[in-house]
């Protein structure tokens, strides 16, 4: 009883001390995992809000300016309107003053006509001339008057279409350049929200990539402190079982029992040893699952995370992978004849 607590007793002691160093570490990681992402979504949040209030004030001048470039559309309007009414008003009175002075330059002529005629019937031909000469006169004064207001109105309509058109397309231009100058604004801050959408984006999958860094630190912590245990103990039960007069051969595919004096020993008794040392050779290779202690000593291969191949089998699969050559079983970073792949019966050794 005392020897077997003996040997139980540093087993568990020494998985205590395990265990309660992976604690330790997994409460430190998870601290400082939960610290890493909080910081990261403050600021995250942070970002948000930001973004979202230079976007409101950016709404809100573009909608400001809107504003007041469809009062300034509507107020050039109802003056366009105005003008329009004006001139049509100026138009129908300029009209209606040639009207009346074309009508009184008729009355005028025809009064001219009708006092020739008189004048014909003077048998004075000096006086006679003197007075044609006068109406001559008056005559060709009213007609250049006529023309002088005909051309006057012409030119003061065209002066006023010309005004009105070189107005319009002022403001025209006007308009088209505060379009341009909102739209290129409107782009600049479209771009720029997306640079910023982006840096969050990338922010949040560095997080994100760093607690799936601690998780997969934990699981191989976890599966390491288990496995370290679980040989342990197997290690004891095994030990326990060794007839009397045996020895217990220890290596890395599992332990099996031999006679001292094994030359010597009887052949039913020799028998009995074989039959021994094969059931007590578990192991057998992960890919063509053939009896490892079977294949020979040489032919065998054990990797660093605990797995048994052939050697024929993990080199075919080497020679398949492209990229990362990992162990066909769990993936770990492997190289042919590299210090992660071992012999049979060295990586005992090589591991301690």
């Amino acid at each position: 009883m005392l020897k077997m607590l003996t040997v139980i007793l540093p087993v568990v002691v020494g998985a205590t001390t395990v265990i309660h160093d992976y604690i330790s570490r997994k409460k430190s990681e998870e601290k400082a995992a939960a610290t890493l992402i909080q910081s990261m979504m403050r600021g995250y949040i942070s970002r948000k809000k930001s973004e979202e209030m230079a976007v409101a004030e950016k709404e809100k001048a573009a909608a400001t300016l809107i504003q007041s470039m469809m009062r300034g559309y509507i107020s050039r309007k109802k003056s366009e309107e105005m003008a329009v009414a004006e001139k049509s008003e100026k138009e129908k009175a300029l009209a209606d003053k040639l009207r009346q002075t074309k009508d009184d330059v008729s009355m005028l002529t025809k009064k001219v006509i009708e006092v020739l005629r008189e004048l014909d019937k003077f048998h004075n031909t000096a006086a006679k001339k003197i007075a044609w000469k006068k109406l001559r006169t008056a005559y060709l004064e009213v007609k250049k008057r006529v023309e002088y207001l005909d051309e006057s109105m012409n030119s003061a309509c065209a002066k006023f279409n010309e005004g009105a058109l070189e107005k319009a397309k002022h403001e025209e231009q006007q308009a088209q350049a505060l379009w341009k100058s909102l739209v290129e604004d409107l782009s600049d801050q479209h771009m720029e929200l997306v640079d910023k959408a982006k840096q969050t984006d990338h922010d949040l999958y560095e997080a994100t990539r760093a607690m799936k860094d601690v998780m997969f630190i934990k699981i191989r912590l976890m599966c390491g402190i288990y496995g370290r245990i679980t040989k342990q103990d197997y290690d004891v039960a095994m030990k326990k079982q060794c007839p009397p007069g045996f020895g217990l051969a220890e290596g890395s595919m599992g332990f099996g029992f031999y006679y001292r004096d094994s030359p010597n020993l009887p052949r039913d008794l020799q028998e009995d040893w074989q039959y021994i040392q094969d059931v007590a050779c578990i192991p057998e290779c992960s890919i063509c699952l053939a009896d490892a202690c079977r294949v020979g000593e040489r032919e065998v291969i054990e990797t660093l995370c605990g797995h048994v191949f052939c050697n024929d089998c993990i080199s075919d699969h080497m020679k398949r992978t492209i990229g990362n050559k990992g162990c066909p079983m769990c993936r770990e970073p492997l190289e042919i004849l590299s210090e992660e792949i071992l012999p049979y019966g060295w990586s005992r050794y090589k591991l301690e």
